[in-house]
């Protein structure tokens, strides 16, 4: 079943407010909490590379690409719960970078990237230093 634009609308309070009690749960409950939470980023990113290079070296094969996805993802929590810093960096710099091309697309196209790599910069030094506190 392949959800149309409108179903995925439709699911998008229910996602915010998950989201929301999230982020007070992490808010409230501190760094054991966070290493979770940047745990369960890490696995999502680190799934999302291992099925992207599994589908794209196998030359669009599902079996490599959903090997890709469950070593990807279990390498990325991995990294990312024990790593907490590096995942703090990657996390805030990946933040920054959309967050600073979102916004300059509308503003300066022809500068976008480049504010989005100083941005993701930015931000990645400001998440290492508030997790390292």
């Amino acid at each position: 079943m392949i959800l149309s634009s409108a179903d995925i609308a439709s699911l998008a309070p229910i996602i915010y407010s998950l989201l929301l009690v999230w982020g007070l749960l992490d808010c409230f409950f501190g760094h054991p909490l966070f290493k979770i939470t940047v745990a369960v980023f890490g696995m999502f990113a680190g799934a999302l590379l291992g099925a992207q290079i599994g589908f794209i070296w196998f030359d669009g094969r599902w079996l490599p690409a959903v090997i890709g996805l469950v070593t990807g993802g279990i390498a990325g929590a991995l990294l990312a719960y024990y790593c907490i810093l590096a995942g703090a960096a990657i996390f805030g710099g990946l933040f920054g970078a959309v967050l600073i091309f979102a916004s300059m697309q509308h503003i300066s196209p022809e500068i976008a990237g480049v504010a989005a790599a100083v941005g993701g910069v930015v931000f990645a030094f400001i998440s290492v230093v508030l997790v390292a506190q």
